[in-house]
């Protein structure tokens, strides 16, 4: 039989939330008549509002977890698909009470899922590792775009900044996002520097730099660092800063959520991996595209802290990055321009 309430639960983060929207796609179509809802931390809502896809979006408060069991198990679904995973959402899945329950199997804790299956053993990506899921539920799963809804004040709020900063639709913008929560995720503020200077000098495009709550010191790591003038969007919700980034013609990024807000709206990326791995998390194809430093043996390391010198950032030369970027948007390379040094 149809399910015919099925909750989802991926309480965090931004970019995960959004890297779960293609499952809600595929179980809306094959499911039509389901009533779907979501639970998910109150960061990641405001990255689902508006998805025609849910019923219902649960903002789950951690300051009353015997609520929250008793809540799902008065909803009475049909299925729950639990792609966190972790011990909070263990215990939700099982109070559920639901019928049928599906996770990972994670060590200590596969148990609570009548169906389940371990992480692949080899790299992929995590869209797919979702969809695996839902297909061994016997969903016929298609490849499906990451869906986010833009209201008019958040296109509003962008057009307004631009227009502040004497940008018209034909200017040519590059999102740079140089920040990451944690420090072994991020390529160096020089880096992003060169990169944003040999825009602006070599072709005019105009440099923004993107930051959000406490990141502004690695924001302003960056301007400090750049030889020319970058624009600075304000302070945003996730949405404002997606419409800032739908109004760029790529974006050069660490690979953080605002990356797939990036990929979300449509707008190309080139994302710098170091201790992460680009087959889990870069969408791939010729407007995604992934670089990584050239001979360091400890890629993909997945460590959140370094024991040696970060060699995966440090040695990655923001000429290599720029040439990149210039391929990715068939700009011609102009030789010998802009600073050469290695980031």
């Amino acid at each position: 039989m149809d399910p015919r309430r099925i909750l989802i639960i991926q309480l965090r983060r931004v970019g995960d939330v959004l890297l779960t929207t293609p499952a809600i796609t595929n179980l809306k179509k094959q499911f039509p008549q389901a009533k779907i809802d979501f639970l998910v931390e109150p960061p990641g809502r405001c990255v689902l509002d508006g998805n025609p896809d849910l019923d219902e979006i649960l903002c789950y408060d951690r300051s009353r977890p015997i609520w929250w069991l008793r809540n799902i198990r008065r909803r009475r679904y049909d299925w729950v698909v639990d792609f966190l995973g972790n011990p909070r959402t263990m215990w939700i899945t099982l109070a559920s009470g639901a019928p049928l329950k599906a996770g990972f199997d994670f060590t200590g804790r596969g148990w609570v899922y009548h169906m389940k299956i371990p992480r692949p053993d080899r790299p992929c990506h995590i869209v797919q590792q979702k969809l695996d899921l839902l297909r061994r539920l016997g969903v016929n799963c298609e490849d499906a775009g990451l869906k986010i809804h833009l209201a008019d004040k958040d296109r509003s709020f962008a057009e307004a900044f631009l227009r502040g900063q004497d940008l018209g639709e034909r200017d040519a913008v590059i999102a740079i996002i140089p920040t990451h929560r944690r420090q072994t995720r991020r390529w160096t503020a020089q880096g992003f520097a060169e990169v944003a200077d040999h825009f602006q000098r070599t072709y005019g495009f105009k440099a923004l730099l993107f930051w959000g709550p406490g990141e502004e010191s690695q924001m302003q790591a960056v301007a400090g660092a750049m030889q020319t003038k970058p624009l600075i969007i304000p302070l945003a919700s996730l949405t404002e800063m997606a419409a800032l980034l739908e109004r760029c013609r790529a974006a050069v990024t660490n690979c953080n959520g605002p990356m797939h807000l990036a990929e979300a709206v449509g707008t190309p990326t080139l994302t710098i991996y170091g201790p992460t791995e680009p087959e889990v998390w870069n969408p791939g194809g010729p407007h995604h595209r992934a670089i990584q430093a050239a001979g360091v043996d400890c890629l993909g390391c997945n460590l959140n802290e370094c024991p040696t010198q970060h060699e995966c950032m440090r040695h990655l030369p923001a000429q290599r990055v720029w040439r990149e970027l210039e391929s990715m948007l068939d700009l011609p390379a102009a030789a010998g321009a802009g600073a050469t040094q290695g980031a």
